[in-house]
């Protein structure tokens, strides 16, 4: 495919580009973070409490990763795509290092495709952006219409004819879980769901459960002869996998068999993932610019057929997702015992985490973030989504992030309230010092929810500036203290913070005498075009500007005082 750019794009990266690499401020190259327990707050190495918003980088098929020699509006993440990253003040990037790019055939690492990933997360440090390093899935396999786990994986001769899974039978289940003395319901939930549950699923065995893929939501596609070599290996075709919302194939008996497959470590697929953590957490160990690594995405529950229970919010969390994290943490802490490790519960839930702990226990509560997503649905209202996880990061002792949710303006995604909801969600996050990082920057590969009308181009190849605009807000990136509230107003431009000073350990690298760094975000075309007033209620607060940015550095006069700074912006004046 040949690159597409407009004229009007090469004009907007060409400015975009300049800005960007001649405005270095002092938040870039930050390189170490662990969490506040108690805060929940993820602090930088110089002491500062961090506010990341971004966007995620996925690449769902071969070759596993954006091009990055040349900019496209489709499929690049080159230089000119980190500069219109950071002219929009993101800091943070999901970036999926997929597995079927990390260890295209069993055993054998690609160090090519490493090395592009390497040079993408150096890129982004250059530019004062940090990586969140990912494991990306959904539906597991493209197999099953989906990515996630290399094809090899699901070869047949490295699997046993039986099923050596650990006894989930609905009974112990029902007697371990910790609800109190009723179980009826319980009862009456397995009863609903086996009612609909057509009994062979309940038979298969061994890795019949690969081919009978998209059973029950329609009879096994044949493999068909033109297919050669095992059937594991076989890839649905895009018309096949159009039948159905991709979705709905996590209703498949396959995926959810796969996905208990790799809970309970059958046919050693546990080990396998925990060697491909292994080997990018190696890879990655002595690079700056990594936040952390998040082990999986949006798991599912496992094999709900087998056990209708792990629908319940929670359930899986508990039986399936806290021991399989256990074993991860355990092969990733072996390689890089200080990276900050998210972790997700089941994407579905809304109401309750099934986690006691951390992975690895309270030892690494400083080093562990709850990964959440915002979408509607399964998601209720952003509100009552964001707090219900907050909620359990403070019980967990933990940080919380919002990794994933819905980005589209309304002329994109022809609905207001889906416009309007990305306002709703931003506001939220804001409401409660929530690090965002939207789906997605670019769709790359059209499928499993990666399409143009959540990105940040228009099938036309243009910037969506209306999108932009939104994500541009003005923000704090790194507070010197304690963050109180902070919030911004799209309409009026209007910004307010408010934080109690802190005292910085300058042995720590960040501290310039006694002077400490508070940094601002400001977008001025888009916000401020007449340009900006701003206000602070102590006079031993220095204030600095920059083309994006507010700096305020405070004396040691200012430590443990509570300090109010505001931003608005100047009239037009009428000629």
């Amino acid at each position: 495919m040949e690159p597409r750019t407009t004229m009007s794009s090469v004009i907007l990266l060409v400015s975009i580009m300049f800005v960007s690499f001649v405005d270095l401020s002092p938040v870039e190259g930050i390189s170490e973070y662990h969490v506040d327990a108690s805060s929940g707050m993820i602090i930088d190495s110089g002491g500062r409490e961090r506010i990341f918003h971004g966007l995620n980088v996925v690449m769902k098929a071969s070759p596993w990763h954006p091009t990055t020699d040349m900019f496209d509006p489709e499929l690049s993440f080159a230089d000119a795509d980190i500069a219109m990253l950071r002219s929009w003040g993101l800091n943070v990037v999901r970036l999926g290092v997929m597995w079927p790019g990390v260890e295209p055939q069993r055993g054998q690492v690609n160090q090519t495709y490493l090395e592009i990933m390497q040079t993408i997360v150096r890129k982004l440090h250059a530019a004062g952006i940090v990586t969140l390093l990912e494991f990306h899935q959904d539906l597991l396999s493209s197999r099953f219409c989906g990515e996630g786990i290399p094809s090899w994986v699901l070869d047949s001769t490295h699997m046993i004819s039986e099923r050596n899974s650990k006894d989930v039978s609905l009974g112990s289940d029902v007697r371990l879980l910790p609800t109190g003395d009723g179980f009826s319901w319980w009862e009456f939930l397995r009863d609903a769901v086996l009612r609909f549950v057509p009994m062979s699923s309940m038979s298969l065995m061994g890795t019949s459960f690969v081919e009978s893929f998209p059973e029950p939501l329609s009879g096994r596609w044949p493999l068909g002869p033109d297919s050669p070599g095992d059937h594991s290996q076989q890839q649905p075709s895009e018309e096949q996998c159009e039948k159905h919302p991709w979705a709905w194939y996590y209703f498949s008996f396959a995926v959810s068999r796969a996905f208990q497959s790799l809970y309970e470590n059958t046919w050693g697929w546990a080990d396998l993932f925990a060697r491909y953590w292994q080997v990018v957490a190696a890879t990655f160990r002595n690079q700056p610019g990594v936040l952390g690594y998040e082990l999986i995405n949006e798991p599912w529950a496992g094999d709900m057929y087998h056990n209708p229970l792990l629908l319940v919010p929670g359930v899986a969390d508990h039986y399936n997702l806290a021991p399989f994290y256990e074993k991860l943490q355990l092969a990733i802490r072996d390689v890089d015992p200080d990276r900050i490790l998210f972790m997700e519960t089941v994407t579905f839930e809304d109401v309750r985490c099934g986690f006691s702990s951390v992975p690895g226990g309270a030892q690494f509560q400083n080093r562990t973030v709850l990964s959440y997503h915002y979408y509607q649905p399964p998601n209720f209202m952003p509100r009552q989504a964001i707090r219900e996880r907050i909620r359990e990061s403070k019980k967990l002792g933990c940080g919380a992030m919002l990794t994933e949710f819905f980005v589209a303006d309304e002329a994109a995604s022809e609905s207001r309230s889906i416009s309007d909801s990305v306002d709703a969600v931003l506001a939220e996050a804001d409401a409660h010092q929530q690090s965002w990082i939207g789906w997605e920057y670019k769709a790359f590969q059209n499928k499993t929810g990666s399409v143009v009308e959540q990105s940040m181009f228009t099938a036309s190849g243009e910037v969506n500036l209306v999108l932009a605009k939104k994500l541009a807000r003005t923000y704090p990136q790194a507070v010197m203290g304690s963050i109180l509230s902070f919030s911004f107003d799209p309409i009026s431009s209007d910004f307010s913070l408010s934080f109690v000073a802190g005292d910085a350990d300058s042995s720590r690298g960040s501290g310039d005498g006694d002077l400490q760094s508070t940094q601002v975000f400001v977008h001025r075309s888009f916000y401020y075009p007449s340009g900006l007033a701003y206000s602070v209620n102590h006079n031993c607060i220095q204030m600095e500007e920059t083309e994006r940015l507010i700096i305020l550095r405070h004396s040691q006069a200012c430590v443990g005082l509570r300090i109010f700074f505001r931003i608005s912006k100047k009239p037009i004046q009428s000629s």
